[in-house]
């Protein structure tokens, strides 16, 4: 009680004899509001305490009121809390149904105090300020003036009840409660909230959640000429800071203000005189909607900006921008969170830092304008409004890529606000001139955002039948402070119109494009109709669209910024036999792996002419990847949706699809490969990597009483063949309606070919029949399935009609195909040896006979390393018959064999010296090797031998012999994945002709379908030997100390007599007479031998000639600078 040694406290008692009722008054003078620590509800003193036990009292009058009983009924309290500068007049009542804390300052009492929002911000705090401290100065320095109402400052404090968000009874208990204090200041035309929220079930000593609110309406007007106003694009912008001090020392955890406090503090705070206010805290929901939990924070702790909309009359957050939080590294690959302005909620820099640009899409117009996205930005003490806009003035249209209204916040409060501190900037402007059939667009785009400032633009021109495009971008990034900067840029031009005329077709377009420290975005073979370099419908309808999208980086567009990456590009568009329109581009892209890619995309009108109908429309997307970083070949196919046959009501679909992941990281894919054309069996477990084309097939509405599907699909994996399809039919007249349906599925034995099948049929027609208050409707079905099993064609059929089922067998009691015998299985082998040629050699093995081999060999040799090319060769002799000519330390051979291994051997025969019985090398392999097509459980045996002989050389290097080496030849086994339809261990349990089903759970389980096997050698020579080295240590130092001749023997120099004149040159004409007659005097072949010489000794590529230079020898004087020395003698 120290701190109270100055109060002074006065009491009185009045009591009324009638009712037994007597009331105890008493006021005190200077003490803080906690030392009614004892006169606060039970249930909350200590939270109440932690709310408002640093406010200081300089009067304090209580009545306390006692019922007959003895008991207290009520308590009221009433005197002058100080705040700061001013003292508010305060009243505390608790009584039975609860207790309500309230203070407020009237405009009379305000006087002419000046007093700043921070400094009240400071005592409502109550920790000196500190928390306060986190606002920025263009709030905090606001000053506090009358405003419109009585009252300045209005303060409320009371318990809420959980369950009926009303005021608690003094009994309510501490789980089904809490505590809401909030504090408005009337400043003119603007309404500051503060408010305290404090769950009574959590720790009393844990600080309560606090959140701060200012809300900013109509803006200072701005105008430009020939637009006039600009419209004000929301309704208003509200500032508010979160704090959640015990969330914040919890790491891991979000901190701030969870869905069910928001809506606490929505329905108990008040913002006048028992007005209860609408939703005045806002927050963006970017959550899904199955995932919503109460508990889910939904403000983050720290400052916001957040943009208030109104849509269908409601108030709707359509952008929270948050300022102050910690900002995530930044990735090396810049992508859509650090260069994208389109996402709806993030973050920016605390205080007058840098801060990034955040949009959301918001539509609006007014007049000429149509604003289609908002966003934000704060960054140096400028709070900018970003819009993306856009105007037309007649033919001529124009938009304003991120206009910004900067309102400039430094050393200015909001009451200062003024059209000076409103700026207007812009990031980029596109203009499009649309009057058919001119038109004309230009874009360009300057933007500094995050780590990257860039400059992008981009032109369309067309005139019929012509059509220019071009686009580019080039900036520096700089990831970090300590990181080296660097570039990038990309370009992309494409012309549209008829270029150069063949006989049968037509160039009538082509494309091209560059990209450094550039990625391009590698379209699927659904939205490769949408790839910059193939779109079919060029410009679209809206120039102003596509030039944005064209020079876009955020990810939306198909280029990005990517260090260390490169791309090239070009294509052509062919129409061909005026029905026929092919656009392709080939793509190179460095990323850093090599990725190559084939896209196209045919559009085929039968017949294509004006005025006539259609017959058939086909497009067709078409695309060929190889990318070497993931291993992994793919090439598809696809029909669009716009596709049809007979009528546009005939909608055509389907896909085909042939994936190879020949060097993939990942286990479960390497070697695996996939053919499908619509599709997969119905039982089939897709792996997620394997494509999924749509159904093959046709889809006809003929009217509206008519409708017909078909669908068909073809698949062969490493494990098996597949193939079937569906038919339905339906028919409605009114209350008639009657339908056909019919599906199949299959699953196939490659050898000896044959499959086992089911089809069902149904057939059905049905009749709703109205009478009166009623209605019912009658039916009647007639269903068929039928098992086949071919060749030759045979099954069962079930037939089912109402209470009747019977089956019927049919075709002939055919005997089984026997399988192939090791013969068979062997040349088929060869011809299916490659993954792709499986589907060949399937279709193969559908006739009588079994494939043949025809040239196939069953081993390839080739030069793997060392080779050396040679142009002496003789062009009519064949690559087999011609012998390697290789470096001796780099040579490698390869073997490659067609038959898988089960043992293989290299070994060097007696001429070597060796054993040959003993192998230099032999590998017996860690499995059993099978036939499945042979239908046997044995394993099989596939051997390879490979010897080593000399060859006796042609010449003589050296006089002595060539001996042998200690060291082995390095011999590697390669090992391929192979299917396991062809060297998988037979089951009966997965031969469909042995079972009688088509839906064997281990063929159709998506499960990896190849195994690894030896498939040949790699081979190299030991190291060559080196000559022996003959020569003595040399040591240089005791060279260079040696003299060359004794002391006494040096001989002594004598002088030269002056020059022979036989050295002398001859004059000059005579010197141009004799080189004329060596040249016209000698004979041709001397020459031609000694060029012969020099050109194979010294292996020069390009072979000069021997014969004269006539025009040199007749014109030396003209031709040469000066005449050649030739000696006298």
């Amino acid at each position: 009680m120290e701190k109270n040694k100055d109060k002074a406290i006065r009491a009185s008692k009045d009591q009324k004899a009638t009712t037994k009722k007597w009331t105890l008054k008493a006021s005190i003078e200077a003490l803080n509001f906690g030392a009614l620590y004892e006169l606060m509800d039970p249930n909350a003193k200590q939270d109440v305490a932690a709310v408002l036990g640093h406010y200081k009292v300089a009067e304090l009058g209580l009545v306390y009121n006692y019922s007959s009983d003895g008991k207290g009924s009520g308590f009221k309290v009433s005197g002058k809390m100080i705040l700061d500068k001013v003292a508010l007049s305060m009243a505390y009542t608790y009584d039975q149904s609860g207790w309500s804390v309230a203070a407020w300052l009237t405009a009379e009492e305000l006087k002419d105090k000046n007093l700043l929002l921070g400094d009240v911000i400071d005592n409502l705090a109550g920790n000196d300020g500190d928390d306060a401290e986190e606002l920025p100065d263009f709030i905090r320095n606001l000053p506090i003036v009358k405003g419109s109402g009585d009252k300045i400052i209005d303060v409320t404090c009371l318990k809420m009840s959980k369950k009926s968000d009303k005021p608690a009874a003094a009994d309510e208990e501490k789980k089904d409660s809490y505590i809401l204090f909030q504090a408005t200041v009337s400043l003119g035309s603007f309404r500051i909230n503060f408010v305290h929220h404090r769950d009574l079930s959590q720790d009393p000593k844990d600080p309560p959640k606090r959140v701060f609110r200012i809300a900013m309406g109509e803006l200072p007007k701005l105008k430009m000429d020939t637009l006039g106003e600009l419209p004000q694009p929301f309704d208003e912008i509200v500032y508010l800071w979160v704090q959640d001090s015990k969330g914040q020392k919890q790491p891991g955890k979000e901190a701030g203000l969870t869905e069910a406090e928001v809506k606490r503090i929505n329905t108990g705070i008040k913002r006048g005189d028992d007005e209860s206010s609408t939703e005045w805290l806002f927050y963006r929901d970017t959550r899904k909607p199955e995932g919503r939990k109460p508990t889910d924070v939904v403000l983050l702790t720290g400052s916001h900006f957040i943009i208030i909309a109104k849509n269908a009359n409601e108030k709707l957050a359509i952008l929270d921008y948050t300022v102050g939080r910690k900002k995530k590294p930044a990735p090396e690959t810049l992508t859509t969170s650090s260069l994208s302005v389109t996402a709806a909620s993030g973050d920016g820099e605390k205080k007058s830092g840098k801060g990034k640009s955040l949009m959301a899409s918001c539509k609006k117009v007014a007049g000429a304008i149509t604003i289609s996205n908002i966003g934000l930005r704060y960054e140096n003490n400028v709070l900018s409004v970003l819009l993306d806009a856009t105007f037309v003035l007649g033919p001529i249209g124009f938009r304003f890529i991120e206009a910004a209204i900067g309102i400039d916040l430094s050393n200015k409060t909001l009451h200062d606000l003024t059209l000076d501190n409103v700026r207007f900037g812009l990031s980029g402007l596109a203009v499009a001139f649309d009057q058919p059939p001119i038109r004309i667009g230009g874009i360009f785009v300057h933007k500094k955002q995050d780590s990257m400032e860039y400059y992008a633009g981009g032109i369309v021109i067309s005139l019929e039948p012509y059509q220019f495009v071009a686009g580019g971008l080039y900036g520096k990034v700089k990831l970090s402070k300590d990181g080296e900067p660097y570039d990038t840029a990309f370009v992309f031009a494409k012309l549209n119109g008829p270029l150069i005329t063949l006989e049968f077709a037509e160039i009538s377009g082509i494309t091209g494009g560059f990209g450094y420290n550039s990625e391009i975005k590698v379209p699927t073979v659904e939205t490769v109709r949408d790839f910059p370099f193939l779109q079919q419908d060029g410009v679209g309808d809206n120039l102003l669209d596509y030039l944005s999208k064209l020079v876009s980086v955020d990810g939306t567009g198909s280029f990005t910024v990517r260090r260390g990456s490169m791309w090239l590009a070009a294509g052509l568009r062919v129409s061909a036999v005026q029905m026929l329109d092919v656009d392709a581009v080939f793509v190179v892209a460095w990323n850093p792996s090599v990725t190559l890619g084939i896209f196209g995309v045919g559009v085929a009108d039968i017949p294509k002419t004006k005025g006539s109908r259609t017959f058939a429309h086909v497009e067709l997307g078409i695309l060929a990847v190889v990318d070497f970083g993931a291993g992994v070949f793919r090439a598809e196919m696809q029909l669009a949706p716009s596709s049809y046959i007979f009528d546009p009501s005939c909608s055509l679909t389907g896909g085909f699809a042939l994936y190879y992941w020949f060097n993939d990281r990942v286990p479960e894919r390497s070697g695996e490969w996939v053919f499908t054309i619509g599709g997969y069996h119905r039982s089939f477990k897709r792996p997620d990597y394997y494509p999924n084309p749509p159904r093959l097939g046709i889809r006809w509405k003929v009217g509206s009483n008519i409708s017909i599907v078909g669908e068909a699909y073809l698949a062969i994996t490493p494990k098996c063949c597949m193939g079937g399809g569906r038919l339905q039919a339906t028919l409605t007249a009114g209350p008639l309606r009657a339908w056909f349906s019919a599906w199949a599925d299959f699953l196939i034995n490659f050898m000896p070919f044959d499959f086992q099948g089911q089809v069902g049929v149904n057939v059905g027609v049905s009749c709703k029949v109205d009478l009166l208050i009623t209605s019912f409707t009658v039916s009647a079905e007639v269903g068929a399935q039928l098992d086949l099993l071919g060749p030759p064609l045979r099954g069962r059929v079930k037939v089912d009609f109402w209470v009747v089922s019977f089956t019927v067998n049919f075709g002939p009691d055919a005997q089984r195909g026997a399988p192939p015998t090791l013969l068979q299985f062997y040349e088929m082998v060869l011809v299916s040896g490659k993954p792709e040629a499986i589907a060949s050699s399937f279709i193969s093995a559908a006739h009588a006979s079994a494939p043949k081999a025809g040239n196939e060999t069953p081993h390839v040799f080739t030069c793997r390393g060392g080779l050396i090319q040679d142009d002496g060769k003789e062009s009519g002799v064949s690559a087999e018959k011609t012998a390697w000519n290789v470096k001796g330390d780099e040579f490698v051979v390869g073997i490659d064999v067609r038959f898988s291994l089960s043992y293989a051997k290299v070994s060097r025969p007696k001429e070597f010296g060796e054993n040959p019985d003993v192998p230099e090398w032999e590998d017996k392999g860690d499995y059993s090797l099978y036939a499945k097509p042979m239908q046997i459980s044995n394993t099989i045996s596939s051997t390879l031998t490979v010897d080593i002989s000399p060859v006796k050389s042609k010449s003589t290097l050296s006089l002595e012999e060539d001996n042998l080496m200690d060291e082995n030849w390095q011999v590697t086994p390669i090992v391929k994945e192979v299917p396991s339809a062809l060297w998988g261990e037979y089951k009966k349990s997965e031969n469909p002709r042995e079972t009688g089903r088509n839906d064997i759970d281990t063929l159709l389980d998506g499960k990896k379908g190849t195994l690894p096997r030896m498939m040949g050698l790699s081979i190299k020579p030991p190291k060559p030997k080196l000559a022996d080295d003959e020569i003595g240590t040399f040591d240089a130092i005791k060279a260079m100390q040696m003299a060359v001749f004794n002391e006494k023997d040096t001989p002594e120099f004598h002088g030269f007599k002056p020059a022979d004149s036989g050295f002398y040159p001859s004059s000059e004409d005579e010197r141009y007479r004799k080189v004329k007659e060596i040249w016209k005097g000698t004979p041709i072949d001397p020459r031609a031998e000694i060029l012969s010489v020099l050109n194979k000794g010294l292996g020069w590529a390009t072979r000069l000639t021997a014969s004269t230079p006539n025009r040199l020898v007749e014109n030396l004087g003209s031709m040469l600078m000066a005449a050649p020395q030739i000696s006298v003698n």
